[in-house]
């Protein structure tokens, strides 16, 4: 029998960082489960690509991947997944996606697209 894989085209962040995604300063963001993702989703209502999205088990998660998350360590990174996830653990599965904000969309409102879009002119 074929698994089938829902494919999620929409990635919420906490309000206190979605600036950082946004603006492009956040890119990669892990989270718990095995999930699929579109290559083109939707993030604070603004168009975005999936570069890449990995599977693992929290413990396996590569430390430059935790690095560039901003954790220090394994116990770091899994102690605050806890605030979203309280029942995460070591052991669980996680999915690790890397994705970009597409700025200049056509017709676009997001700040930072109209003050790229002024400078070129």
């Amino acid at each position: 029998m074929t698994e089938i894989k829902l494919e999620e085209s929409i990635l919420e962040f906490d309000r206190r960082i979605r600036p950082t995604v946004v603006t492009g300063c956040k890119t990669t963001t892990i989270r718990k489960g095995h999930r699929y993702f579109k290559k083109n989703i939707t993030i604070a209502k603004q168009s975005a690509t999936i570069n890449w999205q990995r599977h693992y088990i929290l413990l396996t998660v590569p430390l430059d991947i935790l690095v560039k998350e901003g954790f220090k360590s394994i116990f770091d990174a899994l102690r605050k997944l806890q605030k979203y996830y309280p029942d995460i653990s070591l052991n669980s599965p996680v999915t690790v996606i890397e994705f970009r904000m597409d700025i200049m969309s056509e017709g676009s409102t997001h700040p930072v697209d109209r003050a790229i879009k002024d400078w070129l002119e």
